[in-house]
C-alpha cells in the first residue's frame, strides 16, 4: 500500500532528531508523499506548548495535499 507519510518533531524533542526523522522517512521509498517538518522550539509534546497552532497548521495542510493527490 502506498500512503503518504509525515514526520514532524520539534527541535527540542529528545526522541526524534533530524537524523532519526531521515532515515524513517528514507524507508517509505514507495509512498507518494513524504513531508517532514522541524518546528523550532518543540518538544515531544508540541501540542501543548505555545508553538501548538504551527503543529496543528502544518498536519492540515500535510493532510490538505494528500486528499488533492488521491485518485
Amino acid at each position: 500500500m502506498r500512503l503518504p507519510v509525515f514526520v514532524v518533531y520539534g527541535s527540542c524533542d529528545a526522541v526524534v532528531g533530524d537524523m532519526g526523522a531521515s532515515a524513517f522517512l528514507a524507508r517509505f521509498t514507495a509512498s507518494p508523499l513524504r513531508w517532514r517538518l522541524r518546528i523550532d522550539d518543540g518538544t515531544h509534546v508540541m501540542h501543548l506548548e505555545h508553538n501548538r497552532h504551527s503543529l496543528y497548521a502544518s498536519v492540515a495542510a500535510f493532510v490538505e495535499t494528500a486528499e488533492a493527490l488521491a485518485p
